[in-house]
């Protein structure tokens, strides 16, 4: 329930199949440094690392944050502000609710799903947080459709 939207659900699951600590008893840790249900990397505090509901807090904010940073993207694309520092096209179109979470998806872990292209569409990058973005939304759809992975 503390995650509350599917696509917080997914990453959860993605990262850590909803689990703060390994077998062993000690926070769950995944590479490069990542810890807990969410694998932030790094956790702000030490309470991230054992208390799961302040992981799990911590990530729903990195998650809202990056998804901030994906509903503006396009028009940082038209401007050329915000830091953007690739072609400006005054033609970036704004990104459907799909694109949205592939794009929220990949920044998560890093970098961007889509890329403008020569003034008519968005590309997909490719790389470690394309991939990671497209398994989480075909997870995501997976879960819609009413048939979640086996260990959801």
């Amino acid at each position: 329930t503390r995650l509350g939207t599917l696509p917080a659900h997914v990453i959860a699951y993605l990262e850590s199949r909803f689990r703060q600590f390994g077998g062993d008893g000690l926070p769950l840790f995944g590479g490069p440094d990542g810890w807990g249900v969410m694998q932030l990397d790094p956790p702000s505090d030490n309470s991230q690392l054992w208390d799961w509901t302040k992981n799990v807090d911590r990530g729903l904010a990195v998650i809202s944050g990056k998804r901030a940073v994906a509903v503006g993207y396009p028009h940082r694309v038209r401007t050329g502000t915000g830091g953007y520092r690739g072609r400006v096209d005054p033609d970036a179109t704004d990104f459907s609710e799909d694109q949205l979470h592939l794009e929220t998806y990949s920044l998560y872990i890093g970098g961007h799903y889509y890329r403008w292209h020569q003034s008519d569409e968005w590309r997909r990058t490719g790389g470690r947080g394309s991939e990671y973005a497209d398994q989480a939304f075909s997870i995501e759809q997976s879960v819609e459709g009413g048939s979640p992975p086996g260990d959801w």
